[in-house]
């Protein structure tokens, strides 16, 4: 209930018509946008979201994304499920919790669309997690918030609907050093002919809370239903830890873990491997890689494979592009 009271102290103020008052109504409300911007571009350990931070992303999420436009830059038209009578959507937020298999569970009985952040987009890549592609396919919409390089493997899943925070062109995140370029992951798309639908939101216009993303995934599921397929095939690609695949392209995201471990993610990424692959697209956790180090790992592993490996994001977060030119 703090955000009440702030409001109605900034609208009494307001309505004072006080040059003073207008001036301190002023300085709290940018005090105030700079402590959220502040929170929101570091990720918040769980004292601070004890202590409202929660609450306040809940109130900024369902005030400014009924502002947000929504821009579809891949449209082949969303899959039609037995029952689109109805629309409950669960989105499951960053919170600590790692159940995802029980909450996927639930959330089939109930809902008929489930948005999906790092976490749980991360676990289809596990063995655990890739059964349940296949299991909630025909039941239920798998929606994914693609906000940075570590969504890349997300391509080879084939979620139904991808939601992509954009700020000055690119998917990026509050603190993973990670950024992609739109029109990199839209050239993607087009390239593999992606069954996927993916629209843009202004990246200040969509946080992470439940609110905020369920609106963002009814308007695009309701939009989307007037250019529905029909009969589309029921695979839900294909993945691992190492990486995804989709018709003939590999995807992986690299982290000092797999950069550090070579033959260890060969192995493991060569299970996707076969003779009609012809292209691998990669991704690099650049808050513990450099650029150098990339292009290195890139350039052995296509020596390793004999087809193209590209790299597809750069060394950007939402703070590096505030404070830049692009």
């Amino acid at each position: 209930m703090q955000h009440n009271y702030w409001q109605g102290l900034i609208e009494g103020e307001a309505q004072a018509g006080d040059p003073l008052l207008r001036g301190k109504t002023l300085l709290l409300t940018v005090i105030f946008a700079a402590i959220y911007v502040s929170v929101m571009l570091n990720n918040p350990d769980e004292r601070l979201k004890a202590a409202g931070y929660n609450q306040l992303l809940d109130w900024y999420g369902l005030t400014i994304v009924q502002f947000a436009e929504l821009e579809y830059v891949h449209n082949p038209g969303l899959r039609v499920l037995n029952d689109n009578s109805s629309l409950s959507i669960e989105a499951v937020v960053p919170d600590g919790r790692t159940d995802y298999a029980d909450r996927l569970d639930n959330a089939i009985l109930s809902c008929q669309a489930i948005v999906e952040c790092s976490g749980m987009d991360s676990w289809h890549t596990t063995s655990a997690g890739q059964k349940y592609l296949g299991y909630m396919r025909d039941k239920i919409y798998r929606i994914v918030v693609f906000d940075g390089g570590h969504h890349l493997p997300t391509l080879g899943t084939r979620p139904d609907i991808i939601i992509v925070p954009v700020f000055k062109g690119y998917a990026v995140h509050s603190y993973m050093r990670d950024g992609m370029k739109v029109e990199c992951l839209t050239a993607i798309l087009k390239a593999i002919d992606s069954p996927s639908v993916v629209v843009t939101v202004p990246r200040f216009f969509i946080v992470k809370s439940t609110g905020s993303l369920t609106e963002v995934a009814s308007r695009v599921i309701r939009d989307s239903l007037d250019n529905s397929m029909v009969n589309e095939e029921n695979n839900p690609g294909q993945a691992n830890r190492y990486g995804s695949r989709y018709k003939d392209c590999l995807f992986a995201y690299i982290s000092n873990k797999e950069a550090d471990n070579w033959q260890d993610f060969l192995v493991g990424f060569q299970k996707l491997y076969t003779e009609d692959i012809n292209q691998v697209y990669l991704a690099f956790n650049y808050n513990e890689i450099n650029r150098q180090q990339a292009q290195e790992f890139a350039q052995k592993l296509q020596t390793e494979l004999g087809v193209p490996v590209e790299i597809v994001n750069s060394p950007v977060k939402v703070a590096d592009l505030i404070w830049s030119d692009n």
